[in-house]
């Protein structure tokens, strides 16, 4: 399958550590550039060009992180005040919401929406060691996130929305691994599921479910842990040169050893269970665990890497008199788990001076298997960059409508509208639907319209705002069916002008004419195209 051309990433520095890449549930893509934060932000074109340009805005997101250790002293980490400017060291976007949770170089985490600070984590009474964070995770539901810290501590805090614009939190669960004072490095969050990894190269399993259960499932050694990955009941997990398997129930744990020194990423496999991709920044393998661990070649990331390289090869190194590696910068997995994005750049092995403006670094987008389907850990234009990684090939739609939220009593869900709207925008038709749309030439919402108003229908007594009536009764016109309310002629007032409305005259979804004929078009006619196709799915 052809690959659409990289996304070329310009003038921007990655930190050296690993895992500067993440895939949003939107579409959006987080590199943990330095100084700023850099996203690639969804973008809608019908016709791509073969290349992922046309997929993505890439901008600079210029956060503010507060330092909550500006004034204080570190006993135990002489680094923590060694680099006063604050910056990004890692940022996982939230699994089912727009939230994005920062670590930062001073060892604070900090969750944004957009530009926007909502709050600080932090435990103000504790000592500055069980303050200061390592790492973090987001829970599989969003609405937890885990941290670890100095002394060997895992610290789950709750979050509760009060409105889009406030965020608190509180302290869940304090969950000490070991009575040593180690710090928390790597922490991954599956199911119910926890796995921690200390700087001592030890790892440790937590099962939610059984009250914060703690197992040691391995213990130290001196090769880094590099990646972490929970596969069912199976924790993966690659370090310096080798490659671990372990069996949460049986507590069995099996080993592969990999290329010297070598430092390999995990890419799961979503329709092959048994198996994983693994890729460093010099080779590529696949290794299977069923009976016995299993080492196979690579056939669907290494060829295009190695294609690349061999590209970059004929221009850049033409008489092969320098010696050039590629280096991986991070590693993402599509939301939906059908493709891989990987960050790279090329180097010619030789001293010489780094210049920002000189930098290029590319992104590369790869089809993991041959067909995929519309998933419900992805939205909207996710689904659509999928459609575009796979060459334009359509989704395997199947034909089970049991999950139709319109099949049912509406009656019977006894939800507010707020909640109603998450449930069927999570319907499986419905998001066939909102894919089709973006590939067909008269895209259609007319489901949308009947979904609400079946809802509008059964909260009919409930109805007392006249502008609430005025709106069943507009949706009911466009609809072409009778209005189960009468909102009769409704006045709009602005600070100059005043209006009178009759919407039982409305059948128009674009327009509504007041009774002092005055066209007036709705607000999603006068937004740029680009906003209004997203507006128009989500």
């Amino acid at each position: 399958m052809k690959l659409l051309r990289d996304l070329v990433i310009n003038r921007r520095e990655f930190q050296d550590w690993n895992h500067n890449l993440h895939w949003g549930r939107d579409g959006s893509l987080y590199m943990t550039t330095y100084p700023e934060i850099c996203i690639g932000q969804p973008i809608f074109r019908k016709d791509v060009e073969n290349t992922s340009k046309n997929l993505f805005h890439v901008k600079d997101h210029a956060l503010e992180f507060p330092n909550k250790f500006e004034f204080d002293h570190a006993t135990m980490n002489s680094l923590l005040n060694s680099q006063p400017v604050s910056h990004a060291k890692l940022c996982k976007p939230s699994p089912v919401d727009s939230l994005l949770a920062v670590l930062t170089n001073n060892l604070n985490v900090h969750i944004f929406r957009d530009h926007q600070l909502l709050i600080s984590l932090d435990e103000s009474e504790k000592i500055l060691e069980r303050r200061s964070y390592h790492s973090l995770q987001w829970s599989p539901d969003g609405n937890n996130i885990v941290v670890g810290n100095e002394v060997s501590e895992l610290v789950v805090f709750k979050l509760a929305k009060k409105s889009d614009q406030e965020l608190f939190y509180g302290v869940a669960q304090c969950i000490p691994l070991n009575e040593g004072r180690n710090w928390v490095t790597h922490i991954c969050w599956e199911q119910d599921v926890i796995v921690a990894a200390l700087d001592d190269n030890s790892v440790y399993a937590i099962m939610v479910g059984k009250n914060y259960e703690v197992r040691q499932i391995k213990p130290p050694c001196r090769f880094k842990i590099v990646d972490i990955k929970v596969i069912g009941v199976y924790v993966l997990l690659t370090a310096a040169g080798y490659f671990y398997h372990l069996e949460l129930e049986a507590q069995n744990c099996r080993s592969l050893k990999l290329g010297p020194g070598d430092e390999f990423y995990i890419i799961p496999l979503l329709q092959e269970p048994n198996c994983v991709i693994l890729i460093s920044d010099r080779t590529s393998c696949k290794v299977r665990f069923d009976s016995e661990l299993t080492l196979v070649p690579d056939h669907k990331v290494s060829p295009h890497l190695e294609r690349k390289f061999k590209k970059w090869s004929i221009i850049s190194n033409e008489f092969g008199k320098y010696e050039a590696t590629m280096l991986i910068h991070g590693v993402a997995l599509s939301p939906d788990g059908y493709s891989v994005a990987i960050a790279y750049s090329m180097e010619r092995v030789s001293t010489r001076y780094r210049i920002v403006s000189e930098l290029q670094f590319n992104i590369t987008f790869i089809p993991l298997f041959e067909s995929w389907q519309i998933s419900k850990k992805a939205i909207g234009l996710a689904w659509y960059q999928t459609y575009q990684i796979y060459g334009g090939m359509l989704p395997v739609v199947t034909d089970d409508t049991s999950g139709n939220i319109l099949d049912k009593q509406v009656d019977e869900l006894d939800m507010d509208f707020k909640t109603y709207l998450r449930v069927f925008m999570n319907d499986n038709q419905l998001n066939k639907l909102r894919f089709f749309n973006f590939i067909e030439d008269k895209p259609s919402i007319d489901l949308f319209r009947r979904a609400i108003f079946e809802f509008a229908i059964s909260k009919r007594f409930d109805l007392g705002n006249p502008l609430d009536k005025a709106s069943v009764e507009s949706l009911a016109n466009v609809l072409g069916v009778e209005s189960p309310v009468e909102a009769g002629s409704l006045q709009i007032q602005s600070d100059f002008i005043t209006e009178s409305f009759n919407f039982n005259q409305n059948n128009d979804p674009t327009v509504i004419v007041s009774e002092q004929n005055h066209t007036w078009r709705s607000l999603s006619h006068k937004q740029p195209k680009s906003d209004r196709y997203q507006k128009r799915f989500i």
